[in-house]
């Protein structure tokens, strides 16, 4: 069982107005701990009032209640966010349920309270928690999968490299990495690629003149492009780096994860070069590799059973 506490948690935000925004299906939301803390009551009193109430409370409108493979996604989300991870340790690994408050459900509460104290502290959370304007919520790794499938389809049909583009993203959107795209931006990012593509922006590759060979050159400086995931993952990119034995398995499968192979394959492919066969020991090695994987991964959850 968890020990740490939500005032524990909290200690480097002692105020609402610190506190950085949960988010679940871009709604900003609140667990029952926090709502508890901030309020400044016993996590059994949102609870049973809850309870006592539920004809009070709509599900989809003030609250949220996750649970089986929506809750275990939301969970790793939450603890991949650079910003609110120590938050996934308020749930507990078999928790078989979770609620998240809603603007609307924190407001209820507090009128169920009916302490000054509640009140006051609803007004900010209005103002400054529940309120987004101005506010550039960061995308996480898992977020900003959809965004790296679609190039690598892009990639195999019309022979474009990812650096390419990914280039495309940067300057669009004013960024340098697909990292500091903002949860608001990441779907216009998609759209825009899917965009350029069904217009006919992007040449087919027969009609792509040939690539010059510097561009198949993949040197360490490849993974400089997935700095935001070495961070995600809290790994040291540089000791990851050092040789081939300390490279984190991890990493090794995903369409999300650095994967030169893949790059340079899709570069020869480009230039009208039959890869076939490596691509398809390629991808045999990845799906033994994330067989092992979860097998490992069953294991050591077996055990913590024992």
């Amino acid at each position: 069982m968890v020990s740490i506490t939500v005032n524990e948690l909290t200690k480097n935000s002692p105020s609402v107005e610190h506190m950085i925004p949960i988010m679940y299906n871009s709604v900003p939301v609140i667990t029952t701990e926090l709502l508890a803390d901030v309020y400044e009551t016993d996590v059994i009193r949102i609870q049973q009032n809850h309870a006592r109430n539920t004809d009070r409370f709509v599900e989809g409108t003030h609250f949220f209640k996750l649970t089986g493979s929506i809750l275990r996604e939301f969970k790793n989300r939450l603890s991949l966010s650079e910003s609110v991870k120590e938050l996934s340790l308020l749930v507990g690994k078999r928790a078989r349920s979770l609620i998240l408050w809603t603007e609307r459900g924190a407001a209820r509460h507090a009128k169920m309270l009916d302490t000054d104290k509640a009140w006051d502290v609803f007004g900010k959370l209005e103002d400054f928690y529940f309120n987004l304007k101005g506010v550039e919520t960061k995308t996480t790794t898992h977020d900003r999968t959809p965004l790296r499938g679609l190039v690598n389809t892009l990639m195999g049909k019309y022979g474009i490299s990812d650096r390419t583009l990914f280039q495309m993203v940067h300057r669009e959107f004013g960024v340098k990495s697909i990292g500091e795209l903002t949860s608001e931006q990441l779907p216009s990012a998609i759209e825009y690629l899917a965009t350029k593509a069904i217009e006919g922006e992007l040449l087919p590759k027969e009609e792509l003149p040939a690539l010059n060979l510097n561009e198949l050159a993949y040197s360490m400086s490849f993974f400089d492009g997935y700095d935001d995931i070495f961070k995600a993952k809290g790994i040291n990119k540089d000791g990851a780096l050092k040789n081939a034995t300390s490279y984190p398995v991890q990493l090794l499968n995903g369409a999300e994860y650095p994967n030169p192979i893949n790059s340079l394959l899709n570069g020869l492919s480009s230039m009208g070069i039959n890869v076939e066969a490596a691509r398809f020991q390629l991808q045999a090695l990845a799906y033994h590799l994330e067989i092992y994987h979860r097998k490992v991964a069953q294991i050591k959850r077996d055990l913590e059973y024992i």
